[in-house]
């Protein structure tokens, strides 16, 4: 579990997969002000710390989805996204191109 201070209507569980990704779940809590479209926003900007965090050039969205918890008592927004980071040497154009 992480806290965004700037996100706290959400519950966010964070795992590391391999290859330099991560997964986010993010549940909406149960009771709320706002926050219903914020989900997308909350995974760009763990994806911008992590990033930074760890050095890489930049990341991709490798999938997102979002939905609607019916399952307890009360409904609730639900959301996932997996984050795959870009390395230095994944950056180089020449690699890209796959010339050396």
């Amino acid at each position: 579990m992480i806290y965004d201070p700037l996100a706290p209507n959400w519950e966010i569980e964070e795992t590391r997969l391999p290859d330099d990704s991560y997964r986010l779940s993010m549940k909406m809590k149960r009771f709320h002000t706002g926050g219903s479209g914020e989900a997308i926003q909350v995974l760009k900007r763990r994806a911008r710390q992590l990033q930074e965090e760890q050095g890489h050039v930049g990341y991709e969205i490798a999938g997102y989805s979002e939905g609607i918890d019916s399952q307890t008592l009360m409904t609730r927004r639900v959301a996932e996204g997996t984050i795959r980071f870009v390395k230095r040497e994944d950056a180089d154009s020449f690699a890209l191109n796959g010339s050396y």
